[in-house]
């Protein structure tokens, strides 16, 4: 594979767009200014979303709760800051970019690309589109990413965003996890001393597609809106199933390229929940101190989650040059997979 240089990568949190909310923020919301009496009443610990899962905080565009509006931020707004910064990082202009690859479950439009969208408000003319399996959805970006750049490109920019606030249920727990969330990454292939992309497995298994994520049709229809089918559903099958897999990713990434564990120098498994990230690091069989979680400060931000893990390993120097990388996700499709890339 060519050798490729991680040029830049962002992150984006617009503060005009949206807003920090914690944990006792949503208690607020839910039970009103003596939250903490109510928690005692029915014997809820004010710890224990932290606890169990590891959200502390998230970034929200939307209330979850209340009426969606149209004023209210998209997932193609949080892109647009993200690819900025993305640009910026990279030193580069909207229009050295050959190949732009968006990443949405949340995309604000059904009929249109979300990269062809952004791509257009930041006057880029190159080839674009829109990736969506799930979680997965950037591992799959980044291996297309790789390849494009093999094939002649020279720079390649990935941007991914979620709005999970608009759909998170109110009414139970999903609201803590929710986080709404954009980065982008920018890939240039160079002639030499570059990260090389060594293994990209990817899979799908079709089966449980309508008993995780949103369900409800498009364009919308009366039933499915009185049905609540545009909230987000995590039916506790294919949440196993999802876990299962992580018995088994590990190993056959390690297999296919011929490595052991003690190989890897960083590991950014799926940051989904704190269970998620202890549930992988187990079964990948690496050190706690070479694995990268951000699931406290954004909670669960979807696709985007790997690229906010990858930027902060970056940007800390968690990662440096000629280290291993493994990144591997589990999620919605139900869609998987595992990069590994030495930097």
């Amino acid at each position: 594979m060519s050798n490729v240089e991680i040029k830049g990568i962002a992150t984006a949190f617009p503060e005009e767009l949206g807003k920090w909310v914690s944990n006792e923020d949503i208690y607020n919301l839910k039970y009103g200014a003596d939250w903490k009496t109510k928690l005692l009443d029915i014997g809820i610990d004010k710890n224990y979303i932290e606890d169990k899962w590891g959200f502390s905080k998230r970034f929200w565009v939307h209330t979850p709760g209340h009426v969606l509006t149209e004023n209210e931020a998209t997932s193609v707004d949080m892109m647009y800051h993200a690819i900025k910064n993305a640009l910026h990082d990279a030193e580069l202009l909207p229009e050295d970019i050959d190949l732009l690859i968006s990443v949405t479950t949340t995309s604000p439009r059904y009929t249109s690309s979300t990269a062809t969208y952004v791509g257009g408000q930041l006057g880029m003319k190159c080839a674009s589109f829109e990736m969506k399996t799930g979680c997965a959805s950037n591992l799959y970006a980044m291996t297309l990413g790789f390849l494009s750049l093999q094939s002649g490109l020279k720079n390649v920019l990935i941007v991914s965003a979620e709005t999970f606030s608009k759909i998170a249920d109110f009414n139970t727990n999903q609201v803590f996890a929710g986080g709404d969330a954009a980065a982008a990454v920018v890939l240039s292939r160079v002639e030499k001393n570059g990260s090389k992309l060594l293994l990209s497995y990817l899979d799908s298994d079709g089966h449980y597609a309508s008993m995780y994520g949103v369900q409800g049709a498009l364009p919308p229809t009366e039933k499915a809106i009185k049905n609540n089918e545009y909230l987000m559903l995590m039916a506790p099958k294919a949440t196993a199933y999802m876990n299962q897999i992580w018995e088994w990713l590990p190993d056959k990434l390690y297999r296919h390229a011929n490595i052991k564990p003690e190989d890897v120098d960083c590991f950014i498994p799926h940051q989904s929940t704190k269970k998620t990230v202890l549930l992988a690091t187990e079964k990948a069989n690496i050190p706690t101190e070479k694995v990268v979680n951000v699931v406290s400060e954004y909670a669960n931000c979807g696709a985007v989650s790997s690229l906010l893990a990858l930027h902060k390993a970056i940007k800390s120097e968690t990662i440096k040059k000629d280290d291993l990388l493994m990144m591997s996700v589990v999620g919605g499709g139900i869609s998987w997979g595992g990069l590994l890339i030495r930097v």
